[in-house]
């Protein structure tokens, strides 16, 4: 059964651009290899991710992603069947947005040090959190 998950979390410590890096290509192969499809956003130290496939591989790979140690506060939106991958092509679209940008188009966003990301205040279910990922897709 193809489905998705989305989560949020917040980074244990600021990542670089090298972080970043080998994170997204570490990702990118394994989910190349696993068929699995998606899109990470990470902005003010906070991770927003969705995740498509198999549900028996989108559950593994989740599985590991709760215990890396980069990150904690880790909020699953639940696990829903689709009919078809919204983010199909990529083996993990990514998008690193400045606090001016995530300002200008994400409502009632505010920096980490009033408003992290992750917050359950700024993203209260699957759908925000999947528009997030999706206005982040298409800038």
């Amino acid at each position: 059964m193809l489905c998705k998950l989305i989560y949020s979390s917040c980074a244990v410590r600021p990542l670089d651009d090298r972080a970043l890096t080998d994170l997204l290509g570490a990702a990118r192969l394994y989910n190349e290899g696993q068929g699995i499809t998606g899109m990470l956003v990470y902005a003010d130290e906070s991770f927003v991710q969705i995740l498509e496939g198999e549900q028996s591989e989108v559950s593994r790979l989740f599985a590991h992603i709760k215990v890396d140690p980069r990150h904690h506060e880790i909020r699953e939106f639940g696990v829903e069947p689709i009919a078809e991958r919204r983010f199909r092509g990529w083996a993990m679209g990514f998008a690193h947005p400045d606090r001016d940008w995530m300002r200008r188009n994400i409502e009632g966003y505010r920096s980490i040090e009033e408003l992290p990301l992750w917050s359950q205040s700024l993203i209260r279910n699957a759908q925000e959190a999947e528009g997030l990922l999706s206005i982040c897709a298409a800038a």
